[in-house]
């Protein structure tokens, strides 16, 4: 039989089953709140015909970040990873050593945001840590301001993370930093300098539409080529497009299933009645 005598298939194969993919697979990754550009419509190819062949179908994601989300990723030393040489951000100090100047978001509690997400829960500011920042950072000199300020200063925590396990993990790791780390501290771990809100600034944006106000609250890290720390840990992978598969696989059964049968009712009637 010729392709052109399965005109419902292709055409479930160029638009139905594509789109039902696309909002299954978007839907899937919308638990993961960080996804951004991962989600939207512009992140997906449809491609139809598959490698030439009018009865194949495939979607893919192409965001840049899409294989880190699906498979994850071991720990790794941030520093000993980046092209530093490569890197347009990347600034030098006169010494000579190169280093990137890292902000932090910190959202606002979840009742005076209007609600939660993973990613808001993860890097949410406790509510008198907020109120300190209400009251510090809105250009007053009282002593009630100063007092807020030196409250952020000292609330949250310094990360501390094991270095040996990290070098084990990470082939990039520099030697030469386990040794000078562990120089430093006195013990193969790392300290932050500054603690979670230590430096938090307020930035207040207005939006042009409707003039209303809001503020963003950030922090800002120095990450330098031969930094002791910065590691990344390991992340084992969100699945999600295994997990699309699962969900639309008897959906797609069913689209296949019925445009076939429309296809060769087709053959049939068009065959039955050349004979009579």
């Amino acid at each position: 039989m010729a392709l052109e005598e399965f005109p419902h298939l292709k055409a479930a194969l160029a638009g139905p089953i594509p789109d039902l993919i696309v909002a299954e697979w978007s839907e899937v990754a919308q638990e993961h709140s960080a996804t951004g550009f991962y989600r939207s419509n512009l992140a997906f190819s449809r491609m139809y015909p598959y490698r030439g062949n009018e009865l194949a179908a495939a979607v893919a994601n192409t965001a840049p970040y899409a294989k880190v989300l699906e498979d994850g990723h071991g720990g790794y030393h941030l520093p000993s990873h980046i092209k530093w040489g490569e890197s347009a951000r990347a600034k030098t100090t006169k010494d000579g050593r190169r280093y990137l100047t890292i902000p932090f978001r910190h959202f606002t509690p979840g009742a005076a945001a209007g609600g939660l997400s993973t990613r808001r829960m993860a890097a949410m500011m406790p509510q008198d840590v907020y109120r300190d920042a209400l009251t510090a950072l809105r250009g007053e000199r009282t002593k009630r301001a100063q007092a807020a300020l030196g409250r952020l200063a000292q609330a949250g925590t310094r990360l501390s993370r094991p270095y040996g396990h990290h070098a084990r993990t990470d082939a990039r790791f520099p030697p030469a930093l386990l040794q000078r780390a562990i120089k430093q501290e006195g013990k193969p771990g790392y300290t932050w300098r500054s603690r979670t809100y230590e430096g938090l600034r307020r930035y207040e944006q207005r939006n042009p539409l409707t003039g209303s106000k809001s503020s963003t609250y950030l922090t800002f890290r120095t990450l330098t080529e031969d930094s002791v720390g910065w590691y990344i840990p390991p992340h084992p992978g969100y699945q999600f497009a295994a997990r699309t598969v699962e969900r639309v696989r008897e959906q797609l059964r069913t689209i296949v299933a019925e445009a076939a049968r429309e296809d060769v009712v087709n053959l049939v009637t068009i065959h039955l009645g050349g004979r009579q």
